[in-house]
């Protein structure tokens, strides 16, 4: 962790956002799925896999494999889904060391990590290739939750959508707020390593092997954090993001992630969804422990 993340930092800080917009918004306009829900899982996956470099064509396929490998990080999934995490996961290492054995572009994201792989001491190559995959699971989870939640406030914020539409409200402004107002990823976990068990948390005693729920969607709508929590307000003066994570544990890549979201939120606005009748008009939410995804085929 402590070596393999900051080069994986550090790549991620070189990437232009300017590049990365185009890239998302080139990729969502050019891949091609039965329903919308599939749309919003294979579209950051599949613009992370071009950034990447990986080729166009593969990218159906990298999408399908991050979509059936992501299965594996729930306590809920079946026997089935497991199986099918595993040879996806094979097949995700045999395409990204294919990825990493050629010479990647000059400005390409995965350069930009390999670049400073080479300048980090211990940077184990097997390891630094499996980081490569969670790029992608973490967009095909996390990030398709913050652009299907983005769906779902245009729908249920008055006159959000035709703000949008007609260019008076930003896309990148609307995934911020509805990163707090109704986060992608509702808790975490945190672990008590070690102590004496006379340690506290809200009058409750710690022992080392405790685990530590952490509500990061309640601490979202906390007064004390966010004036009128509960409120959709684009123009917040300050507004905290803790379902990104903070301090050692923040996501590198929070940034690109809200990118993506934002990118994926314009072109859906430019074409199939341009009308508001258009709209999902009803969704539910797929069981999971932390994650708060909407499905739009009731």
């Amino acid at each position: 962790h402590a070596t393999h993340r900051p080069v994986l930092q550090r790549g991620l800080s070189r990437l232009d956002p300017t590049q990365a917009r185009a890239t998302a918004r080139e990729v969502a306009s050019g891949i091609s799925f039965d329903t919308l829900d599939d749309w919003c899982l294979a579209m950051p996956a599949s613009t992370v896999a071009a950034l990447l470099r990986a080729e166009t064509g593969h990218l159906p396929a990298l999408a399908r494999w991050t979509r059936d490998f992501v299965a594996c990080l729930s306590p809920l999934s079946n026997a089935d889904q497991l199986n099918g995490a595993s040879a996806a996961a094979l097949e995700l290492l045999d395409r990204f060391e294919i990825l990493m054995a050629a010479s990647p572009r000059p400005g390409s994201l995965l350069a930009a990590v390999l670049e400073q792989a080479t300048a980090q001491a211990g940077v184990q190559r097997r390891t630094l290739l499996c980081n490569l995959v969670g790029l992608l699971s973490q967009t095909c989870d996390a990030t398709a939750a913050l652009l299907g939640n983005a769906i779902v406030a245009l729908r249920r914020e008055p006159g959000l959508h035709a703000a949008l539409v007609r260019g008076d409200t930003a896309a990148h402004d609307i995934v911020a707020e509805v990163a707090r107002h109704d986060a992608p990823v509702q808790n975490t976990r945190r672990f008590v390593a070690e102590g004496e068990g006379t340690e506290e948390l809200a009058g409750v005693r710690l022992a080392p092997g405790d685990a530590v729920l952490v509500l990061l969607a309640c601490a979202l709508r906390d007064p004390a954090l966010h004036d009128k929590p509960d409120r959709f307000e684009l123009a917040r003066a300050q507004r905290h993001q803790l379902g990104f994570g903070h301090g050692p544990h923040a996501c590198p890549g929070m940034g690109l992630a809200q990118c993506i979201a934002a990118a994926g939120l314009e072109q859906l606005c430019s074409a199939p969804l341009s009308a508001e009748a258009s709209l999902p008009a009803q969704w539910r939410y797929r069981p999971s422990v932390n994650a708060r995804q909407p499905l739009f085929g009731c």
